[in-house]
């Protein structure tokens, strides 16, 4: 019988991710697996389908003909590096009713890519950790293909692509399933057979900071969230209103406070006249980067800066704490049993004026727990300890 050819690549699409068959290869056969309960979603424990598993089973509790029993032999097909040449992994394929067999359950050895926004890290099956960044993107304002070409643009001379077998991607924006989809397609465009987890970059902060412990985790940046977190994922959530409606005490929310009293004649005639002196601000200007230009909470974000230079000056002090403040108030205060929890937070802002934060929560007899600047060495921790 004619066999039709399919190469590797097309082998890696059928990892029942990025396409509904599920196809393993052993020992110079293709398999299809995809009737088998132990295998959805394309992985069986810490193996995942797409892929020649020849050397990966040879480690398995199991002889060769219990991976054959109870099979139904349906058609089957060669598969090479290049249609037409060499490498030859497959002349038939089996349907499994059932398959007899009984994997390790020892922690994976295969790459992961855990991804923290703009920061990437490529942990390899002997703990090296290796770093690379990208700009960062949003699925609300950038399409699957322009999320693919970043990335095809700056990582792959970084990090590379081949054996990245599971890839934990964690990116604002990343809430409604429409926005994680496209997520999922830019990546795996790129990584055709990896298993890619795509999560909000809330649940970031929360396993960075809490771990598998309860607590509420906070980010407290350019803008703000929070959530109640019981240790496996979130329980509870405050509504983020971001820039021009809330944001309170993250640092779009203090550089715009602070510019409003500059313009109003609000803030101490010392403090003024080094605000002006610093910046020399124009109305029409300020006015311009607020409603025409993107990313006013950037722009008003870079005045905090100011703030964090003058921390001895009651003024800018007092700023920094007033907002603060309200964000215990309007965020944390409002969850279920908020003072049995450590607050934990991570963000710049956070970070920079962790003194004022320790001072507030105190004022608010609130536990002031973990301040990490960034998430990503948090998360390394928490994917390399899986309980």
């Amino acid at each position: 019988m004619d066999l039709p050819v399919y190469t590797r690549s097309q082998l890696a699409l059928r990892n029942g991710q990025d396409h509904e068959d599920i196809w393993v290869a052993y020992k110079g056969l293709i398999y299809d697996v995809k009737l088998s309960r132990l295998w959805r979603n394309g992985k069986h424990y810490e193996h995942w389908a797409g892929q020649d598993l020849t050397e990966e089973m040879a480690d398995a509790p199991h002889f060769d003909t219990q991976y054959l029993i109870n099979s139904k032999q349906s058609a089957g097909w060669p598969v090479t590096d290049s249609p037409g040449k060499g490498w030859f992994c497959g002349k038939r394929a089996f349907h499994f009713e059932k398959i007899l067999i009984i994997l390790s359950i020892a922690q994976t050895l295969t790459p992961m890519l855990l991804i923290a926004d703009s920061d990437w890290r490529l942990i390899s099956p002997d703990g090296e950790i290796k770093p690379a960044g990208s700009a960062g993107f949003n699925p609300y304002f950038q399409t699957s293909e322009e999320i693919y070409t970043e990335i095809l643009r700056e990582l792959p001379s970084q990090l590379g692509t081949l054996g990245v077998k599971e890839i934990y991607f964690y990116g604002a924006g990343c809430s409604t399933e429409k926005n994680r989809s496209i997520v999922q397609e830019g990546l795996g465009k790129l990584f055709p057979a990896a298993l890619i987890h795509i999560s909000h970059d809330l649940l970031a902060a929360a396993r960075a900071l809490c771990g598998r412990e309860a607590g509420i985790a906070c980010i407290l940046g350019t803008g703000v969230n929070s959530c109640l977190y019981d240790g496996t994922g979130i329980t509870e959530g405050r509504p983020s209103l971001g820039f021009w409606l809330g944001d309170e005490g993250g640092g779009g929310y203090l550089g715009k406070t602070l510019v409003q009293n500059y313009f109003h004649e609000e803030m101490p005639p010392d403090i003024r006249q080094q605000f002006a002196e610093t910046y020399q601000p124009v109305l029409g200007e300020v006015l311009e980067n607020a409603y025409k230009k993107p990313f006013p909470n950037s722009y008003f974000a870079s005045y905090s800066r100011f703030l964090s230079d003058r921390l001895d000056h009651p003024y800018c002090r007092q700023l920094v704490q007033n907002g603060f403040s309200l964000f215990f108030d309007r965020y944390v205060a409002k969850y279920t049993d908020s003072h049995r929890y450590p607050v934990h937070f991570t963000g710049s802002v956070a970070y920079y004026f962790q003194d004022i934060l320790q001072s507030v929560a105190n004022e608010k007899n609130l536990q002031l727990g973990n301040v990490l600047k960034n998430p990503i060495e948090g998360l390394i921790s928490y994917h390399q300890n899986k309980s």
